[in-house]
């Protein structure tokens, strides 16, 4: 009884750790839009899973973004729907589910001039996207840089 007791222990820290997803599991990838220079293409494929799930709301609610000024590291000014997206909850509309397995993608184009105001220059932008892997969050991150005439 003693030698089962003493494995169990010791075998936990290995079944937890074990659970804790993959963070090589997909992939975030960002280009330039086809209509304007604020607009990105914003594209998931999932590399090594057997499925990934994401929650589609749309481009500006499904990613996290942080803009900077390239030479002063200052955000631009965010638009009024820009000041709306940090202050108010989601209050509905429709949500949905998508899954994906190994190999799928599934790309959504921003429009950052929805939620900046841009003057000339070179920003840096990073954009976050949450996937779900075993019913676990992982946060997937991708940076770039736009320059305006």
């Amino acid at each position: 009884m003693r030698r089962y007791l003493i494995w169990t222990i010791l075998s936990l820290p290995t079944a937890l750790f074990a659970q804790t997803p993959a963070t090589d599991c997909c992939e975030l990838k960002v280009s330039s839009g086809q209509n304007s220079r604020t607009e990105l293409t914003a594209t998931v494929t999932n590399i090594g899973q057997p499925t990934i799930s994401l929650t589609i709301t749309g481009p500006t609610r499904d990613f996290g973004v942080r803009v900077t000024a390239a030479d002063t590291g200052q955000e631009p000014k965010r638009t009024e729907y820009g000041k709306r997206l940090l202050t108010e909850p989601w209050s509905g509309g429709s949500m949905g589910h998508k899954e994906l397995a190994t190999g799928e993608s599934i790309s959504q184009t921003l429009d950052l001039s929805k939620i900046f105001e841009f003057g000339p220059g070179t920003y840096d932008v990073s954009l976050t996207r949450n996937v779900r892997l075993d019913g676990k969050s992982i946060q997937l991150e991708v940076g770039t840089q736009i320059r305006i005439p």
